[in-house]
Formats: C-alpha cells, sequence, structure tokens
C-alpha cells in the first residue's frame, strides 16, 4: 500500500480529475425539490479537513477541477479561505466553481476570492459562479420558499458582472427544470428571455439525490417516467434554439443528447463518476464515487487506499449509471469526445463534431447581426 501511495496509484485506477467538495449542510433556502434545509446538523467543513481532502496522496497530484458545493457554501464563515487552500495546494488546478442561491450577495465574497488568486499568482485557474434559477419572479421565489428570491438573484448577476471589468472570471445562471416551472409555463418563458436577452442561461434537469432528498415524493417535485413527454418537448425546443445559435450559453451536446437519454431511459452522456475520475465528498468528510446516490460511499480519504471499499462502492452505483439523467460530472469536451469514440464508434462522434461545429456557427453567425443592427 505504501509503495502504491509513493507511486499515486490507487484502487480508483484512473486520475481523480474533478473533486466536488461539500462544504456546508447548511442553507438559506426552503426549496421544494430539496431537503436539505430541513437538516437538523449545522455542520461546516473546516480548512484544516479541506486541505487534508485535497492533499490526500490519491489525488493531489492528478486533481484538476473543484466544485465548492453545500447546502449554501457562502455561508461558511472562511468561505473565501477554501479557495485560498485550493489555489496554494492544488498544483494542476485548472478551474474552481460554486453555485449560489444569491440569498447572500456575492460580489464581495468573489473578490476576495479573486485578490488571493492575484496574490498567490494563480491566475492561471478558471473561476466559474453559478447562480441558482428556477423560474421568474414568483415562481423562483415559490419554488425557493422565499420571497424576494429572484430579485437578489438578478442583483447578484448585475453586481458580478460590474466585478469582470475588475477581474476574469466567469458567472452564468443555472435553471433547474423541474414539474412545477414546466408545466406552469415558466420554463419556456425564460427560455425566450435567454434567447432574446442573450442571458447566459444553462437549463438542467432536476433528478432525484439522496444527498438532497430524505422524505420527499421526488415525482411530486422533479423528473419522473410518468411524466416524461414534458420533458422532452422543453428540451427538444431548448436543443433546436441551441443548434441553431440562438443561445448565449454554450453547453455543447447536453441538450441533444438529454433528449435521447429521456426517450430510452438510458444514459448517453459520459460521466467522470462512472469512469472513476470524480470523487464527491460531503460536509461530514465521508467520501462517495457518485455525487448522486448514498450507495457510492468509501468511507474516509485514507480508504481510498483500501481496493475492497472502493470496488463495492463502484459496483453499488453501477445499479443506477445506466438510467441516469444527472449531468454534474460529464468531463471536459475532450473527455467526452473521447468516450463517445470508444462507446459509439468514429461515425457517432463525426456526427457529434458537425453537431457542435454547426452550432458554434450558428451562435457566432446570429451575435454578428445582433451587433451589426445595433451599431448601426
Amino acid at each position: 500500500m505504501l509503495k502504491d501511495i509513493f507511486n499515486n496509484k490507487s484502487p480508483l485506477k484512473h486520475d481523480v480529475k474533478l473533486l466536488v467538495l461539500v462544504t456546508t449542510s447548511r442553507c438559506n433556502s426552503r426549496c421544494r425539490m430539496c431537503e436539505i434545509w430541513k437538516d437538523d446538523a449545522a455542520i461546516d467543513m473546516s480548512l484544516d479537513k479541506i486541505s487534508e481532502i485535497i492533499n490526500s496522496p490519491y489525488i493531489r497530484n492528478s486533481l484538476e477541477e473543484i466544485i465548492v458545493g453545500g447546502g449554501e457554501p457562502t455561508l461558511v464563515k472562511h468561505f473565501p479561505e477554501i479557495f485560498s487552500v485550493a489555489f496554494r495546494e492544488v498544483k494542476h488546478l485548472k478551474h474552481i466553481s460554486f453555485a449560489t442561491n444569491s440569498i447572500i450577495p456575492a460580489a464581495s465574497l468573489v473578490e476576495q476570492i479573486l485578490i488571493q488568486r492575484k496574490i498567490v499568482k494563480r491566475e492561471d485557474v478558471n473561476i466559474s459562479i453559478v447562480l441558482s434559477l428556477d423560474g421568474f419572479k414568483k415562481t423562483h421565489d415559490e419554488i425557493r420558499g422565499i420571497k424576494g428570491a429572484f430579485d437578489k438573484v438578478m442583483e447578484n448577476y448585475f453586481t458580478l458582472k460590474a466585478l469582470q471589468s475588475k477581474y476574469n472570471f466567469g458567472v452564468a445562471f443555472n435553471y433547474t427544470v423541474q414539474k412545477y416551472n414546466v408545466e406552469n409555463g415558466d420554463a419556456y418563458f425564460v427560455l425566450d428571455m435567454a434567447e432574446k436577452t442573450l442571458l447566459p442561461i444553462r437549463f438542467s434537469l432536476v433528478i432525484e439525490n439522496d444527498f438532497m432528498t430524505k422524505n420527499l415524493e421526488f415525482s411530486q417535485v422533479g423528473y419522473d417516467t410518468q411524466n416524461r413527454e414534458e420533458y422532452i418537448k422543453f428540451f427538444s425546443e431548448a436543443n433546436r434554439r441551441s443548434q441553431e445559435g440562438r443561445m448565449a450559453y454554450e453547453i455543447g451536446m447536453y441538450y441533444d443528447q438529454l433528449v435521447k437519454q429521456i426517450q430510452l431511459n438510458k444514459r448517453l452522456v459520459p460521466c467522470l463518476f462512472k469512469g472513476r475520475k470524480a470523487l464527491f465528498v460531503n460536509y461530514d468528510a465521508n467520501v462517495y464515487i457518485c455525487g448522486r446516490t448514498k450507495a457510492g460511499l468509501i468511507g474516509s480519504i485514507d480508504d481510498l487506499g483500501k481496493q475492497g471499499l472502493v470496488e463495492n462502492a463502484s459496483n453499488n452505483i453501477l445499479k443506477i449509471c445506466d438510467t441516469c439523467l444527472i449531468n454534474c460530472a460529464p468531463g471536459g469536451k475532450l473527455y467526452q469526445l473521447y468516450s463517445v469514440l470508444l462507446e459509439d464508434g468514429p461515425v457517432e462522434l463525426a456526427k457529434l463534431i458537425y453537431l457542435v461545429a454547426n452550432k458554434r456557427f450558428n451562435r457566432i453567425k446570429r451575435l454578428y447581426y445582433e451587433y451589426k443592427n445595433v451599431v448601426y
């Protein structure tokens, strides 16, 4: 085992590229599709524990991306310091991101993070902020259970956009498509808004997750095979507009593949968790080989060196892998393309490359005409 540690080998078999790090159980939203805010335990992961995890001999030499999650991660008192630790200690880090419900304004925290990135000379690391969005005005407030939540999201966005004049980082919205906002037409309204205003909005499907639900009857709020036609209809429309270059946010092959996945009830998009290239660490420091199900429990960070635990966790998640529609860890573009080549062959890969290239050409053409009309 010691020999494997020094050679950076482990039962994970492949280098871990992505770490999803849940830093707190606390949340100040009251979302319909999530119950983490009902958790009585108010646990924040300490900086020492975070440092211990990212310095594990099984991941420290391969880790390239970290997603800082929650709960609501901005509630953590040492939130900016989490990024400082990552900048200093993860030498191959390329990208770090977090999602926020925007109830706490993020600009001040983000600026602290960006200043730290400059001080430690890690401006090679890309930073992305994702603003959670579930609807327009009333719909968003109702789903989040917080009056005025939508206005806070938009205020957060425009404040962060202003900060981009001083620093280089990314900010975009993630719209969670679920039963309520599809059935009341809000998802289509926001899709129109995204197209007409060129707001960077990604639309993703809400999927049941063991870490966020306990006693919730998920079919009442989220995706269920019984109501799949509504989701097929919406994402087909999102895919059509995306392919025509009418959307500002580029999401690769996700919409196209998601429609096929729902139709076939079969996963087509690559997954870093299934490929053992990603780990999920919950706020209690338990390590999982999958970010969707607790069946993927390995144990502590030190247990990554134990062959049986990793193999059992990996085998347990295979039960849900084939029909999993979650988009949390599809991997980078090259990984996606390579996975398609291995799974489907060169013909399907060529089709995919053409699809993405044509989409981007159409988007550039649309932006050109938008700019031309403004200027002239």
